[in-house]
């Protein structure tokens, strides 16, 4: 499944090409919390953090390595009702924001 994220930049460090040049190319949305697509691939649940998260790969990622990385979690924090993962990429906080269906 494809997921979008947001992340805690502010809208001046996404440069020209901010987050409204992709809700352009979204048919029928505003989907202005949504910077960010990557693949969920795993649902597990770490006894040690007691926590469920979903692993994901990063396609935007620069290598392989970092896009496949088994420390690439976003955490289900069913307390604040929150899927994220926090210091990610360049040290930034992500939030799922939603989940599309792979056709």
């Amino acid at each position: 499944m494809f997921f979008g994220t947001w992340d805690n930049r502010s809208k001046t460090q996404y440069g020209f090409y901010g987050p409204e040049a992709w809700n352009d190319k979204l048919s029928s949305t505003d989907n202005s919390p949504t910077t960010h697509f990557m693949v969920i691939v795993e649902y597990g649940y770490t006894k040690n953090n007691n926590n469920y998260y979903f692993k994901f790969y990063d396609p935007a990622q620069d290598d392989e390595v970092s896009g496949t990385s088994k420390q690439n979690k976003l955490i289900i924090d069913e307390q604040a009702r929150e899927i994220y993962i926090n210091n990610y990429r360049k040290g930034r906080n992500y939030k799922l924001t939603e989940i599309r269906k792979n056709e």
